[in-house]
């Protein structure tokens, strides 16, 4: 299954109608050590409100963007250094992105929406409900301190994207080391390379989760490049 960005259409239908196999292997940039984890991957929509006005008198309404400057720097200062902890052995810690913000209708008027989208990658001692407890919970403060409403939206529905009867839920993942496909991922690579390859974990999110949460098929990441 070759596809990147359509939210795992190909690998799911390989769940949905088979074939069924012993174990699997999905190509991802491991620098051709053998990779047994991922991390999941959740994105949030935040919006804030203020209200309108003519720039020429800005006092008169409530710039959401400014509000959601705000929102941006408490998410970078309070979010970020709680995802450092706790680290997995493989992926590290859980990490942030801010990927886009998008506000206002033109420069004569105040504007009074704005939204913020930020995507979170997190190790298996988060999961998405508690990620937006502790959104929520910055949303809350942020807007108390300075007078204004917000709210955060999971943007995957029930926690997983879907496209028709395709789902997909973007949740960590990890196989044991001892897994018959991590044993002949090394042996053979060693025989073809000349060295024993790495255990190591993909940072990002993999197609391997689908196969391991939902089909139950233990599954190893492995390609060149990273």
């Amino acid at each position: 299954v070759g596809e990147e960005g359509s939210c795992s259409i190909g690998a799911r239908e390989i769940i949905l109608n088979g074939p069924r196999t012993d174990f699997a292997i999905v190509g991802e940039g491991t620098s051709l050590n053998v990779g047994i984890a991922n991390r999941g991957s959740c994105d949030f929509e935040i919006i804030t409100r203020g209200k309108t006005a003519h720039t020429g008198e800005p006092k008169k309404g409530v710039n959401a963007v400014m509000n959601m400057v705000n929102v941006a720097k408490a998410l970078e200062r309070e979010i970020g250094p709680r995802l450092r902890r706790p680290k997995h052995r493989l992926l590290d810690c859980s990490v942030m992105n801010i990927s886009k913000i998008e506000g206002g209708i033109y420069g004569d008027v105040v504007p009074d929406m704005c939204r913020l989208w930020l995507r979170i990658r997190y190790v298996p001692a988060y999961d998405p409900k508690k990620l937006k407890e502790m959104i929520d919970e910055v949303l809350q403060k942020v807007g108390k301190k300075f007078g204004f409403d917000s709210e955060v939206i999971i943007t995957q529905k029930n926690y997983q994207w879907k496209w028709g009867r395709v789902t997909a839920k973007p949740y960590p993942a990890e196989i044991s080391r001892d897994s018959k496909i991590v044993k002949v991922l090394r042996r053979n690579t060693k025989h073809v390379m000349g060295k024993n390859p790495k255990i190591v974990g993909f940072k990002g999110w993999a197609d391997s989760a689908l196969f391991v949460n939902e089909a139950g098929i233990p599954t190893g990441l492995f390609g060149p490049g990273n």
